[in-house]
């Protein structure tokens, strides 16, 4: 074989040996790019676990009674959606129809249940619900599936109307938890509320909600940048035959160009 015949056979072996090196190359960068991010969601993973766990412990503390408030407030949505009228509307409704033996009765329930509200008190009370405002419920269903902080924050703010809850409240809620008097309900009220240890797990729980979901949302963000081993063969192979491509055809042109310009000049 002509010595410039194996040179041009080196030559190509050597563009070609060249050529999958780069490959290679490229292949070993995105996969230690890969192990990074994988590694990164392996830590997201670990830091959730642990706060699930964490969750899971104190949650415990609390669990039964912010199910109850949950229940209670849900069961409260469901009765204003639909309407349901409470004491207090019917006691406006009777001084304005004139029905005075259920206006004295209800005057004299104040004995019992305290002093009658004002009508701009009740405006309080929806506003206690503001954050159940948006939710649609299918006719009949009871809310119950929604944050800790929401139930909490219209709780509290019930609270604050304590006084005036009774009279606020839809009768057939009253009804479905058998609360006749205002005493009752405080009762009741007194089961369900959160003493100060249950409150600062509360918030501890509100905590962690909000990482995980932070973490949650981190960790998709990485697994998307992940790349498989799948990946990584195509990708690989895709680098290759584009490597291939540009360097061959650029070559074959430059061969022709050398072709062509000896030609002329002989």
């Amino acid at each position: 074989m002509k010595v410039p015949t194996q040179k041009k056979i080196a030559r190509e072996v050597l563009i070609l040996f060249g050529s999958i090196v780069l490959t290679l190359l490229v292949a070993i960068v995105l996969w230690c790019y890969s192990l990074v991010i994988n590694n990164k969601i392996g830590s997201k993973n670990k830091i959730i676990k642990t706060h699930q766990n964490e969750l899971s412990n104190i949650s415990k503390v609390y669990s039964d009674k912010i199910s109850k408030i949950k229940t209670f407030i849900g069961l409260l949505k469901q009765k204003e959606d639909e309407h349901w009228g409470s004491s207090f509307t019917l006691y406006l409704a009777s001084k304005e129809m004139n029905v005075d033996k259920a206006v004295k009765k209800y005057q004299a329930d104040q004995a019992i249940n305290g002093k009658l509200p004002q009508s701009r008190d009740t405006v309080f009370y929806y506003n206690c619900l503001q954050p159940l405002k948006n939710i649609k419920l299918p006719k009949g269903a009871i809310l119950t599936n929604f944050p800790d902080s929401d139930a909490l924050t219209v709780w509290d703010c019930l609270l604050k109307q304590k006084e005036n809850l009774f009279y606020f409240l839809p009768l057939s809620f009253l009804e479905e938890y058998k609360i006749e008097t205002r005493n009752q309900l405080f009762d009741l009220i007194q089961q369900y509320n959160l003493n100060n240890d249950e409150l600062k797990t509360a918030k501890q729980i509100d905590t962690l909600d909000t990482q995980i979901a932070q973490l949650q949302k981190e960790k998709n963000i990485l697994s998307v940048k992940a790349i498989n081993k799948q990946d990584l063969f195509r990708i690989a192979l895709t680098t290759l035959i584009i490597i291939l491509i540009i360097v061959y055809p650029i070559r074959l042109m430059y061969i022709t160009f050398r072709w062509a310009l000896k030609t002329y000049r002989k």
